[in-house]
């Protein structure tokens, strides 16, 4: 299981993401409506990456993003949000060491399908793994502490696949 922590203001978007991420089977889900509850949910545990919407009341995803890694938090950090079609707000974003920039506009499931694709190559690339070292044409090693496997055919699946 892949544990996840996703913080937005949207309640409604909270519950239908934790909906699909449950039914992949792989990614363990806990959210958090505001920054002061994911504070407290970090402090308790660890996760492999962190969701966050960008506009919130009192402060925006990057701030949260740099807030983190004063802290020396490592943990990738995917920026979900509406305003993806901003250029300067994807550039400031990088610039400050987002994994990456999904959009909530895209159509139906696919934003939705497009984060949980973007949550299993955070997994791959996360604080404490390697580069993947490719082991043959569709399989990656990734932590070889663990020696653990994931099959690059299993990532580009589409983990969803009934509606709600």
């Amino acid at each position: 299981m892949i544990p996840v922590l996703y913080v937005d203001d949207d309640p409604i978007l909270l519950m239908i993401c934790t909906l699909f991420f449950e039914r992949t089977g792989e990614i363990e889900i806990d959210t958090a409506s505001s920054l002061s509850e994911a504070n407290k949910k970090m402090g308790s545990r660890t996760y492999e990456c962190i969701i966050s919407d960008y506009q919130m009341p009192g402060i925006n995803g990057i701030r949260f993003l740099q807030e983190l890694r004063s802290r020396g938090n490592t943990t990738p950090f995917i920026l979900f949000t509406s305003y993806n079609d901003d250029d300067s707000l994807k550039k400031e974003a990088y610039r400050h060491g987002v994994f990456s920039v999904v959009g909530k506009n895209s159509a139906g499931k696919n934003a939705i399908h497009n984060l949980i694709r973007t949550v299993y190559w955070a997994s791959l690339y996360g604080k404490d793994s390697k580069r993947p070292v490719c082991l043959g044409p569709d399989t990656y090693l990734v932590r070889q502490g663990d020696n653990y496997e994931r099959n690059r055919k299993d990532i580009d699946r589409e983990p969803v696949r009934s509606e709600i």
